[in-house]
Order: C-alpha cells, then sequence, then structure tokens
C-alpha cells in the first residue's frame, strides 16, 4: 500500500473528566458458555472475523488439558445470526514458541486467494480467505520476554480453522509486547514497538514480512497505552510516559495523521 504516514508531532490536552449518561442496556449469558468446550477455561482475547464468526483466545495458564496460550476457538452465530444461541468449536493453534500474553491483535481488512496464500483452500467457487494478524506479547508461554515474534492467521469464511504462520517484526526492532496496534481509515494496519529503548516506533503492515516505518511517537515509550481510531481518520494516543515537549508533560496526548 504506497501512501505517506507520518505521526504529528502534536501536543494536545489531556481528555477531561466527563459524565455520560447511564444507557439502559443490559447483557445477556451465552446459552453455550466457553467451559463447555473440553477444558476451554480462560476467555481472552477477541476478534470478530469478517465473516461473523468470533476468534477467542484462550488464556488460562494452566495448561490444563495441555490447552494452553496456543489454543484459538470460535463462536458461531446460530442460523439466525444469535451469537446467545452460537456454538464453540476448536479452530486453530499457533506454534509452540509463541503462547503470547497481552499482544496486539487486528482483523486485517485485505483478502487472499489460494494463489496468494497456500494457508487459503483452493475454492471451486473462487471464495477468498480473510486474515488476522497477532504481533508481540508481554509474555510469551508464561514468561515476560516482551516479544517481538508474531503471527498472520488464515481462515477460510463461514468454514474451516484457521492457520497461523509466523510473521517477521519490523527491521530493528527488538521488542513488541504489549505494544498497541489498530487498523487506520484507509484499511492499512498501524504496529507500534514497546519498551528496551525503543518503544517509540510505528510501522505500517506491507504484507507477511514486510514493514514500511512510519514515524515515532514523543513519548519515550508506547508501553501501556492504546491507539484508538477517531472519526476524523486521525489515531489518538494518550501518554502513559512523561512527554517533555509538552507544556504539561505528565498529561499529554498525541494523534498521529495519514498524509493522503
Amino acid at each position: 500500500m504506497k501512501v505517506s504516514q507520518v505521526l504529528a508531532a502534536t501536543c494536545i490536552l489531556a481528555l477531561a473528566c466527563s459524565g455520560i449518561a447511564s444507557a439502559q442496556s443490559s447483557w445477556t449469558p451465552l446459552n453455550n458458555q466457553p467451559v463447555t468446550v473440553g477444558g476451554f477455561d480462560g476467555v481472552g482475547a477477541m476478534l470478530q472475523l469478517r465473516d461473523g464468526r468470533i476468534l477467542v483466545h484462550h488464556e488460562n495458564g494452566t495448561g490444563n488439558l495441555n490447552w494452553g496460550y496456543t489454543d484459538w476457538y470460535y463462536l458461531t452465530p446460530d442460523a439466525f445470526g444469535s451469537y446467545v444461541n452460537g456454538t464453540w468449536t476448536p479452530a486453530g493453534n499457533t506454534d509452540v514458541s509463541y503462547q503470547p500474553l497481552y499482544f496486539s491483535s487486528q482483523t486485517l481488512l485485505n483478502a487472499v486467494n489460494h494463489g496468494n496464500s497456500t494457508d487459503c483452500p483452493s475454492s471451486p467457487s473462487g471464495l477468498q480467505c480473510g486474515q488476522i494478524i497477532l504481533e508481540g506479547g508481554e509474555y510469551n508461554a508464561n514468561n515476560g520476554v516482551w516479544t517481538n515474534l508474531g503471527v498472520i492467521g488464515t481462515y477460510a469464511p463461514f468454514t474451516g480453522g484457521i492457520k497461523f504462520t509466523s510473521n517477521a517484526p519490523p527491521a530493528g526492532w527488538g521488542s513488541i509486547g504489549d505494544a498497541a496496534g489498530v487498523i487506520l481509515f484507509n484499511g492499512a494496519y498501524l504496529q507500534s514497538s514497546c519498551c528496551n529503548g525503543h518503544g517509540h516506533q510505528n510501522a505500517i503492515f506491507n504484507g507477511p514480512n514486510s514493514w514500511i516505518p512510519s514515524g515515532d511517537v514523543l513519548a519515550s515509550s508506547t508501553d501501556e497505552s492504546g491507539y484508538t481510531l477517531l472519526t476524523n481518520g486521525q489515531v489518538l494516543l494518550v501518554d502513559t510516559k512523561r512527554v517533555s515537549a509538552c507544556s504539561n508533560p505528565t498529561q499529554s496526548s498525541e494523534l498521529y495523521t495519514v498524509i493522503r
């Protein structure tokens, strides 16, 4: 994707607390709880796939029935689109070398076919596959290492499991850890780095094992921070680190702007 991206070197006022009127809404328990799937007893990160299924990470950590941080499951809605009556099935596993906890994850907006990726099964109807991206992890296999490992997950819509393939980090990045990632208004995926003196970098995903550097944040690190896409196409970062360039270093935020 050939588009220029820069991180606006702009300090903005911290968001003030404001009262929000409580909405008249409620939560409805699922009729089929995830514990009904063997030893699946820890719900973690969740992604809605483009076919409507929910992909859920098992984050128990006890290794119950050998189901640990490698395991992912589908919640599939019923024929009427109800998640309340949805069913749980195993989706797939990452390699044992990558068992992340507290990591970046997004559903990519691209589409691939068998000719682009062998992880996408051949389809007589030409149906294209969807993909997700997982990057980093504060923990890997229960060890606090702030890993820079990552994977691409490829799935066929409405059927079958998900296949994970390793994805190299941006060049020179020693750590991703629990850094933030976000889908931009143009569909591109933006990943930040974390920690070890290099936690201020950003890069745009440019396909498997390929990244485009995309500017640094003003803060020394994005550790424990989040990226939020705004309706105007910018990305908001509320700094958790002091930013000396701002008039109030302890209450600063930054805006990322895509140059069209």
